[in-house]
């Protein structure tokens, strides 16, 4: 019996095979399925027409028998691929199917906010991973370091904003699916340093002042305005508002004079801060200023005061403007203490009035008036009255009993002051308003000519001047030495008899009723010195 043997290749049954794993949201997707069984050649994908890949992934029949879902997309949830396989044989079709997920990170947030100055704007930006956007940012339990919170991404909006120090909060974010991340986070905000700055300039007796100075930093909310060390000499402080912006102001009107010293002004704001601004203050004297003026700076430069004291050897002579060239005293002086103090020169009745040999830079021409008003003054202590009929000289040109003379300074007839500036001899200013002031006793003597009303006038101790008429046409230019106490007579009645001390000239003004009694100060008499301080210079 005869055998036959058929060999018959059975396939193995169409199928397809692979898996589909798990997409991550928004990162590159590849999967890959493949044909088995069958032919083993010609496969066929068929996507099922019904089948909906989210946006971004795409199915690809590779006709190598492998069938690809690859891309990236941003919609989360399963995805379904299915369709049916076949081969070259007209095997099939065989229905496939794979469902994988699409599914986000973890939703994250991370980040600190360092905070910053009060009423600065405010930044800073915290990461948000994860989830499905778009998110939604709050802060929901704590306070927040800014008046604008967080917006959506997570970014600091606003100001920082107070109380000053330690802020602490928690930021919840949610994304579009309900997913949820929490932070806590805390900072420290603070006010920005609190200053005090400018500089207060100089005040003036009798001059309504009122100058700022600009406080800036710290809470915005300022007190207590005062000053930590030295004097601001009766004026105040207070704390203003002038077009939003808060100053220092130091006003009201000084009334006595302040040698400059270091005053430190201070301030504070309610977060506990205080502000510190140290300066030189000075309130200078207007009345010195204007009595400064007038001899420092009188027309011509004529104006001198001459401030008698033995300080510089036994003679001294200081003067306020270099244009006098003034010389030594011609005779030997004696001093003596008494009430305008030690130092001050003394004539005693013998021949010790003094003469000055020079007083102008040509060595002739002492002409103090030059047509306009004038002004001498002094202080004299007389030891003894004037003899009835005679002369005592303040300061004299030459001789009055020539006709070469400027003589201002007192004769007595009968008791009487007088004051004279003649010219050939002729007293052409005589009145009797006021007595011959006491001896032995300190006076203040000023004799001037105003152009108001081409007078001269004469007035003791600031009491109520003696006015006669004279013009200055009358009173000329001579070329005779310059004298204080004497004339060129050279007879003991013309010398006068006593003490004199500080001595002045004034050219193109004169010595107002109040910058009189400044000088004799109660008695007290200032000094060029002083009037030099109280001035500034």
């Amino acid at each position: 019996m005869k055998r036959t043997v058929v060999t018959l290749a059975i396939n193995a049954a169409l199928r397809v095979i692979g898996t589909m794993p798990t997409c991550i949201l928004g990162n590159a997707y590849s999967a890959t399925i493949r044909a088995f069984g069958g032919s083993g050649s010609g496969f066929i994908f068929d996507e099922d027409p019904t089948q909906s890949l989210p946006s971004g992934l795409v199915g690809t029949d590779n006709h190598d028998g492998t069938y690809t879902v690859a891309g990236t997309t941003s919609v989360p949830g399963p995805v379904h691929v299915f369709g049916t396989l076949m081969d070259d044989e007209r095997n099939g079709p065989v229905p496939y199917s794979f469902t994988f997920l699409v599914q986000p990170l973890p939703l994250t947030i991370s980040g600190h906010i360092a905070g910053g100055l009060i009423g600065a704007a405010a930044s800073g930006t915290y990461t948000i991973s994860g989830g499905v956007a778009p998110y939604t940012v709050t802060v929901n339990s704590g306070t927040s370091p800014c008046d604008g919170n967080f917006d959506n991404t997570g970014a600091a909006q606003g100001n920082w904003q107070g109380p000053s120090g330690l802020h602490t909060w928690n930021v919840h974010v949610v994304d579009s699916v309900g997913t949820t991340s929490d932070l806590a986070d805390s900072c420290t905000n603070s006010y920005a340093t609190l200053t005090l700055t400018g500089t207060y300039p100089t005040a003036y007796t009798g001059v309504a002042y009122s100058e700022d100075i600009a406080i800036a930093g710290g809470s915005g909310s300022y007190s207590n305005p005062r000053t930590t060390s030295g004097s601001i000499g009766g004026l105040s402080l207070s704390i203003v508002n002038v077009s939003g912006s808060y100053k220092l102001r130091l006003s009201g009107t000084p009334s006595s004079f302040l040698a400059s010293n270091s005053v430190t002004f201070a301030v504070d704001s309610s977060d506990g801060q205080t502000a510190t601004h140290t300066q030189a203050m000075q309130i200078l004297d207007s009345v010195a200023i204007s009595i400064y003026n007038k001899i420092a700076n009188s027309a011509g430069g004529a104006g001198v005061y001459f401030d008698l004291h033995e300080a510089q050897g036994a003679n001294r002579v200081d003067q306020a403007n270099a244009s006098f060239t003034l010389s030594e005293f011609a005779s030997s002086v004696a001093t003596a203490d008494g009430p305008r103090g030690s130092g001050d020169v003394c004539f005693d009745s013998g021949g010790n009035a003094s003469s000055l040999a020079s007083a102008s830079t040509n060595n002739s021409n002492v002409d103090v008036h030059g047509g306009g008003e004038w002004c001498v003054f002094g202080w004299w202590y007389a030891t003894s009255t004037v003899p009835t009929s005679q002369f005592r000289f303040l300061i004299s040109y030459g001789d009055q009993n020539s006709g070469t003379t400027v003589a201002y300074g007192m004769q007595d007839f009968q008791g009487t002051i007088y004051g004279g500036a003649t010219n050939g001899g002729s007293t052409t200013f005589t009145s009797g308003a006021q007595s011959e002031p006491s001896t032995n006793a300190w006076h203040f003597y000023c004799h001037w000519w105003q152009s108001s009303d081409s007078k001269q006038r004469v007035a003791v101790d600031n009491g109520t001047p003696d006015v006669a008429s004279l013009t200055n046409s009358d009173v000329n230019s001579v070329t005779q030495p310059f004298r204080i106490g004497d004339d060129s007579s050279g007879t003991g009645a013309h010398r006068f008899q006593g003490r004199y001390s500080r001595v002045g000239v004034i050219k193109g003004g004169y010595l107002t009723s109040t910058e009189r009694g400044w000088i004799i100060n109660s008695g007290n008499g200032r000094d060029w010195g002083e009037i030099k301080t109280m001035a500034g210079h």
